[in-house]
């Protein structure tokens, strides 16, 4: 009988020894469905895999502390896309002649001097003008816009100074760079997002210069490439976990 136990511990001893070798785990430290049964690179992003601990996968399993937080694996791409669409600007008289209007930075680009579209007086939409671009560059209005001026070809309709409308382009394809607008953050007026560290095992306060806002995407001017990888839609939850972190030091 006990040859019989001593036999039985001996074979569960080795048995329990070739299944914990072989059950050794690989995840990704960005990715959590990613997990694998031997060492590589992540599918997605392209990271080097970590050796998990034991246990179901979840982030307390890694092995960076840095990563640790779940809302630390909400990470999106920066996107490059092409539209197509007419520029609509919110405009006005600003002087007798003059019609200043408020572009945003990414249709700014697109601009050329001397190009024709027309205004459309909000409380006359008849009387619309036709326009000439005299200042394609205009100057800073906010983080997303800048004013340019129009001049009112032959002299257009009688207006006032003061007097609102719209001023329209004509449509132009435009290729830009895009990122989920929960993405952007504000600091002292300024916006940013959180990128990627070039380990992958941080997030860098990185400023950005942005445009239009539509369909939940932000256009992103400079500050960003495409292909890098950002904090997603829990950014706004990162930053603030991140503030409070640095509050608690010492």
């Amino acid at each position: 009988m006990l040859a019989l136990v001593v036999a039985a511990v001996f074979v569960a001893f080795f048995a329990t020894g070739r299944v914990d070798s072989s059950s050794a785990r690989y995840g990704c430290p960005m990715h959590t469905q990613v997990v694998l049964d031997a060492p590589g690179r992540c599918p997605i992003c392209g990271m080097a895999l970590e050796r998990l601990g034991p246990g179901p996968r979840d982030a307390t399993s890694l092995t960076h502390p840095e990563l640790r937080n779940p809302l630390r694996h909400d990470i999106t791409v920066v996107q490059s896309r092409v539209f197509t669409r007419e520029i609509r600007a919110p405009g006005w008289l600003e002087r007798p002649g003059i019609v200043a209007a408020l572009v945003y930075n990414d249709e700014v680009a697109t601009l050329a001097a001397g190009e024709r579209g027309s205004f459309v007086p909000t409380a006359a939409p008849a009387d619309h003008a036709a326009v000439r671009l005299t200042e394609p560059g205009g100057e800073r209005w906010d983080d997303a816009t800048a004013k340019v001026r129009f001049e009112l070809e032959d002299g257009g309709p009688a207006m006032h100074p003061g007097e609102v409308g719209w001023v329209t382009l004509a449509p132009r394809q435009q290729r830009v760079s895009v990122v989920p607008h929960a993405a952007i953050l504000w600091s002292a007026g300024s916006p940013y997002v959180l990128a990627v560290s070039p380990d992958g095992l941080r997030f860098d306060q990185r400023p950005v210069e942005i445009g239009k806002v539509f369909f939940g995407l932000a256009t992103v001017i400079s500050g960003v490439t495409p292909g890098e990888r950002i904090a997603g839609e829990s950014a706004f939850l990162m930053a603030a976990e991140k503030l409070a972190h640095e509050e608690l030091k010492p």
